[in-house]
């Protein structure tokens, strides 16, 4: 069935993509002069959003006559036959050379028809916007939000980021990967799916001899991973969220003005992609995420912050609780902590925003979104001042059932949007559904092959193994590391540097082996 309106043609289809059928609606608008079923496929280019490869040739030229031109490949031999197929809807690329460009001169009439034609092949780079869609203020107000997880530990593990710089090319080089993620965190119950956007600004990509902004712009990274999570997004009821972090150009004294200007390129990209809200994340300073936050306002869109703080505060000793009233005083509508310590500290940490944001007589949303180490011996920085990082943390890695204690101590606080940063998995994520299920009124998808409490387990072989299928025994167990050797604690490295500091100043040249010896005797 077509359902025709005044000024466009909306076509449901369906689609297969690896093995799951899925949904999709193809919006073709029409000229408003135009009295015949002939479409303005210019506009169409504009409603149709190309998920996972930003850098693909889409640009439709209108010609004298009524014809299009349509550039048929530009790329390189070796073009991916999904890539290509995806010119297909536009014009037939037959012949084509690597490497060559080519042109297809066609009628808008036919061009419909051929896109409709193979429409169902692949239109899963076609996702629909939902409109009645409930945003995450009103989520927020209803209930409890889930967050999604950690993507830059979780893809350095896997093979697509590189330690150190932390930066998310993948999403252009490797977009498979970024996307199995996102659904990984969407099955295990994750309403938000999160831009893979951390550290996406230019200084960021050349920072310190890093070679990601010679094969990238930050403008290219940061859509392509907000194609990416709304497209994984559209395949469930879940919102997009665009993020921003600390930027090298904060560390490095450049003031507010350069600052802001980095984020303003972050933002308009996210504004462009019709992204449902902002997140502010990652922030060690609170002067900078007021800074991020201001920025955010000026679009319209909800704006969460979140800084990478623990119960000392910030790290220019500005309080944590007078961090949370800064933030929202600058305008966030939702505010908490990310990343640098354990889910526990963190809730101690947002415990101290929320009395002091409820004493200034001010109202916020609450945030949480943490590690997945466990970190009582870190400093004011958290884990990154620990040996362990970031190479040898697995012993830290919390469990399931520490996650499920997580998710029930931050909603009994108050905390309605729970989720995690690094190291959280999608099975921590959907220990948090699963504790919250009740209150959520649902169950995530993942809990099709996981029963509560080890409840599989009296499926298994082994006796002694169906007798751990109890609640009380995983609730009580006190897991060893296997480590005899092995401290349970370590020494933070405590250095004192922050912002200002001659040591934090940021450099598009490579760091120096004779800068390492240095830091050694500043360290000393």
């Amino acid at each position: 069935m077509v359902e025709k309106s005044s000024s466009s043609i909306i076509i449901p289809t369906t689609y297969v993509e690896g093995g799951r059928e899925g949904r999709a609606l193809v919006k073709v608008e029409f000229n408003s002069e135009t009295t015949s079923c002939e479409p303005n496929l210019l506009s169409t280019a504009r409603n149709i959003q190309i998920g996972s490869f930003p850098s693909l040739p889409h640009v439709l030229r209108e010609e004298p006559g009524g014809v299009l031109i349509v550039p048929t490949c530009v790329e390189p031999a070796g073009l991916a036959q999904r890539q290509r197929a995806l010119i297909g809807v536009l014009a037939s690329h037959d012949g084509v050379q690597g490497g060559q460009e080519s042109y297809a001169i066609i009628s808008c009439h036919q061009l419909l028809e051929r896109a409709l034609k193979i429409c169902n092949s692949v239109c899963h780079y076609l996702y629909p916007r939902d409109m009645s869609k409930k945003g995450i203020l009103e989520r927020l107000a209803e209930g409890v939000v889930i967050g999604d997880g950690g993507f830059v530990f979780a893809l350095e593990k896997r093979g697509y980021v590189k330690a150190g710089p932390w930066t998310p090319e993948a999403a252009c080089e490797n977009p498979e990967a970024v996307i199995q993620l996102h659904r990984e965190f969407l099955r295990a119950g994750a309403d938000v799916m999160q831009a893979f956007t951390f550290y996406a600004c230019d200084t960021k990509l050349d920072n310190r001899g890093h070679d990601a902004g010679q094969k990238f712009t930050g403008k290219a990274i940061n859509k392509a991973a907000c194609d990416i999570a709304k497209r994984v997004a559209a395949e469930g009821d879940a919102l997009v969220a665009g993020g921003l972090s600390q930027t090298p150009t904060y560390l490095s004294n450049k003031g507010k003005i350069v600052v802001q200007e980095e984020f303003k390129k972050q933002v308009d990209v996210f504004v462009q992609e019709e992204i449902d809200f902002l997140i502010c994340e990652y922030f060690e300073h609170v002067e900078e995420i007021e800074w991020a936050i201001e920025v955010c306002k000026k679009t319209g869109k909800p704006v969460a912050a979140t800084m990478c703080i623990g119960p000392q505060g910030d790290l220019h000793g500005v309080s944590a609780g007078e961090c949370g009233v800064r933030m929202v005083r600058a305008g966030a509508e939702i505010i908490g902590v990310n990343c640098h310590f354990d889910p526990f500290i963190v809730l101690d940490t947002i415990k101290l925003m929320k009395e002091a944001v409820e004493k200034a007589g001010l109202k916020a949303h609450l945030m949480s979104q943490p590690l997945a180490y466990h970190t009582p011996d870190a400093g004011k920085q958290g884990f990154i001042d620990l040996p362990e990082f970031p190479f040898a943390l697995e012993p830290r890695v919390i469990t399931r059932w520490d996650a499920q204690r997580y998710a029930r101590e931050a909603y009994d606080l108050g905390v309605r949007y729970i989720g995690g940063c690094c190291g959280f998995e999608p099975y921590h994520t959907r220990a948090i559904s699963e504790e919250l299920t009740k209150e959520r009124g649902k169950e995530a998808k993942g809990t099709e092959k996981h029963d509560l409490w080890g409840g599989g387990l009296t499926m298994h072989t082994k006796p002694w193994v169906r007798a751990r299928a109890q609640r009380e025994f995983w609730e009580n167990l006190k897991p060893a590391s296997g480590r005899p050797y092995c401290a349970s604690l370590s020494q933070p490295a405590n250095w004192g540097v922050t912002a200002g500091s001659e040591v934090l100043k940021q450099q598009k040249e490579a760091t120096a082996s004779d800068e390492i010896k240095k830091l050694i005797v500043f360290k000393k």
